[in-house]
């Protein structure tokens, strides 16, 4: 029974986030409320939060739901942001442009507002935070068909007017035409993660041979986890974080934010593009992949995307 209600769940959110604009965004304003009364009460009971926090297409989704599935005694949310500001301007934007406002959006606003009020000296546990990150390369090219739709005028146009080849070659030139030392993928935890939480991930050292390691402040329990080792660096690390077993800990495999109606050209995009290896170079030398990455590992992936020369 328990798994059919859950799946019950998943099928209404995927119908849910599949809606148009204004079925959608009426539906998450209630929601909203609800969420802002439960988020309170248990802000004022002292319960610490678990926050899967992150910038989006790591498999955050993944995460949130499987750990949801094994009835933890504490509330989990799935972020974005935790600033109010922050939220409330990219919620003023979709508004204006009529796109949908996610929940992740009221629901960091809103933990964003809890967090600057609470009294951290009095919480007796400090809160759970998890954090993927993973290949800039890879985020980039996924954010790039996510939000094709939200450009009509970029990568839309090409799509819809050229060949696989030619939009393949579109897709290339905007990889190469960019600097990866400026891309927000590669500057999350310097410009977001640090601003928000206070938290400089960079002073601790990574254990870049399991792909996961535990922070441990005052405020705060944090696992960072690397997407490329994710199947592993799930379960152990959530094991480590909660003194769980790992061999219980299982991570289900699920992308409810997708744009299926591209996804054969995504898929080809993805098997088939191949960059310079200077351009290579610049993304692989950012602070981001120097402190997480392995050499061996930062090889492997120059030689995924790399061209012959």
């Amino acid at each position: 029974m328990k798994r059919y209600i859950n799946n019950l769940k998943l099928k209404v959110l995927g119908y849910l986030i599949n809606s148009g604009p204004l079925v959608y965004n009426l539906l998450r304003a209630v929601s909203s409320v609800i969420d802002g009364v439960k988020i309170n009460k248990l802000v004022k009971s002292g319960v610490p939060f678990v926050l899967i926090y992150q910038q989006g297409r790591v498999a955050s989704t993944s995460v949130y739901e499987s750990m949801r599935s094994i009835n933890l005694p504490y509330p989990i949310y799935h972020v974005h942001t935790l600033s109010m500001d922050r939220a409330k301007n990219e919620i003023d934007k979709l508004k204006q442009h009529g796109g949908k406002i996610y929940r992740h959006l009221f629901v960091g606003q809103k933990l964003a507002s809890e967090m600057d009020r609470l009294d951290w000296s009095a919480q007796q546990e400090p809160w759970k935070v998890i954090s993927i990150f993973r290949d800039p390369i890879e985020i980039m090219l996924s954010l790039y068909f996510l939000n094709i739709e939200s450009n009509p005028n970029g990568l839309l146009t090409k799509v819809e007017n050229s060949d696989k080849d030619s939009v393949l070659k579109y897709i290339e030139n905007l990889f190469e035409n960019s600097e990866p030392a400026g891309w927000a993928v590669c500057n999350w935890y310097d410009n977001i993660f640090l601003d928000e939480l206070e938290v400089d991930v960079y002073v601790s050292p990574f254990d870049k041979e399991k792909g996961y390691t535990v922070i441990n402040t005052k405020k705060f329990d944090i696992l960072l986890i690397r997407f490329e080792d994710i199947k592993n660096a799930y379960s152990e690390g959530l094991a480590v974080l909660f003194g769980l077993d790992a061999s219980n800990l299982n991570l289900k495999h699920m992308n409810l934010h997708r744009n299926d109606k591209f996804s054969d050209l995504h898929k080809y995009i993805k098997e088939n593009l191949k960059l310079s290896r200077g351009f290579c170079e610049r993304v692989y030398s950012t602070k981001l992949m120097k402190h997480f990455y392995s050499s061996e590992l930062i090889q492997e992936l120059t030689h995924k995307w790399i061209r012959e020369e």
